[in-house]
């Protein structure tokens, strides 16, 4: 009889394992897909960041209407990179159509996403589309990108451009 007892408790073991180890697999797999998702978002976030950047230097690059830069920055830049972007548009007023022309920033992978509750940082593949006087061409850049959050607003707050690195 001890051993009719010992034999019906390995079923019951067995089933326990099979248990935490489906508990296990599914749970890694909703942590894996909440973070692709988050990384879809941050993506997004990031994208439509670089893209209204784009579009407010090309403004004032390449039209006559330079009016409200400083007001449409700071609606997506903060400390370091709103600087130096201020700088850049002053030093090169009148050299306006000197530069290439960007058309579209597009996030192809975030590589490294380190996020706090106020900073978002991550290191992203992006592709650039770009006009040069008798070319255009698409560009990779790795860039490391920092976002400060405030509120439910993110801005850029540091870019720093690698290629292939």
């Amino acid at each position: 009889m001890k051993n009719a007892k010992k034999t019906s408790c390995i079923p019951v073991i067995i089933c326990l394992c099979l248990t935490l180890i489906i508990i296990t697999l599914t749970n890694n797999e909703v942590i894996a897909s909440s973070e692709k998702d988050n990384s879809l978002i941050y993506s997004k976030v990031i994208e439509d960041l670089l893209n209204k950047r784009v579009l407010i230097i090309n403004k004032a690059l390449y039209t006559n209407n330079s009016q409200n830069i400083l007001n449409k920055l700071k609606s997506i830049e903060t400390n370091n990179i709103l600087t130096e972007d201020l700088k850049f548009l002053e030093k090169n007023k009148d050299k306006k159509t000197d530069y290439p022309y960007i058309h579209k920033v597009k996030v192809n992978k975030l590589l490294n996403i380190n996020k706090s509750s106020s900073k978002l940082k991550v290191k992203a593949l992006t592709e650039w589309k770009i006009s040069y006087l008798y070319k255009d061409t698409k560009e990779k850049y790795y860039m490391n990108i920092e976002l400060e959050k405030k509120g439910k607003k993110y801005f850029i707050s540091s870019i720093e451009h690698m290629i292939n690195k």
